[in-house]
C-alpha cells in the first residue's frame, strides 16, 4: 500500500484513512464550508485513542491545525498499481517456478512486451497481468500466491 496526502474528496470515505503513526481509529468526520483563521475548509474529526474518544481540528490535507506534529497526521492508503511486466520479467531473471491450476512447474521462457504477452518454458503465452493466477515458487518447496510473492518482495525492499 503507498500513503499519500489527502484530498478534500477522500474525507468521504473515512474507512480508507488512518493516522500516520498507526494509532488511533477515526469515528467521525465534519468538513467546514467556511475557513477558520488562515485555513479553509478545516475538518473536524472525532477518534478513538486506546479507551478514550477525541476531538481534533484538521486541515483539508490532514495536517493537524493547533500543532505541526507530523506523526499525528491523517493520511490515505491506496493500493499500489501492479506493474506486472516487470514482476514477470523478475521471475524470469531469478528462475522461478509457475504452476497454474495443479499443472507441472514452468519457467518464464520469455517476455513480449510489446504485446504484453509472456511464455512458459512449455511455449503456453499468458498476458502479463495473469501472473497473478500462478502459484510461484524458487525451490519446489515453498510456494506463493501472487499476493503473497508481493508481499514477501515488499518486505526484501524494505531491507534493503
Amino acid at each position: 500500500m503507498k500513503v499519500r496526502q489527502l484530498t478534500r474528496e477522500d474525507w468521504n470515505d473515512i474507512s480508507k484513512l488512518r493516522f500516520r503513526d498507526g494509532k488511533g481509529e477515526i469515528i467521525d468526520v465534519k468538513i467546514f464550508d467556511i475557513g477558520v483563521e488562515k485555513y479553509n475548509y478545516p475538518v473536524a474529526i472525532l477518534y478513538k485513542k486506546g479507551d478514550s474518544y477525541l476531538s481534533g481540528l484538521r486541515s483539508i490535507e490532514g495536517y493537524m491545525l493547533a500543532d505541526s506534529i507530523r506523526e499525528c497526521d491523517i493520511v490515505i492508503e491506496e493500493p499500489e498499481e501492479v506493474n506486472y511486466e516487470e514482476i514477470v520479467k523478475e521471475l524470469m531473471v531469478n528462475n522461478a517456478f509457475l504452476s497454474e491450476h495443479g499443472k507441472m512447474w514452468y519457467g518464464v521462457k520469455y517476455i513480449d512486451p510489446p504485446f504484453g504477452f509472456f511464455a512458459t518454458l512449455n511455449d503456453e503465452k499468458y498476458k502479463l497481468n495473469l501472473i497473478k493466477n500462478f502459484y510461484i515458487s524458487f525451490d519446489l518447496k515453498t510456494f506463493y500466491t501472487f499476493n503473497e510473492y508481493l508481499e514477501l518482495r515488499r518486505k526484501q525492499w524494505v531491507n534493503n
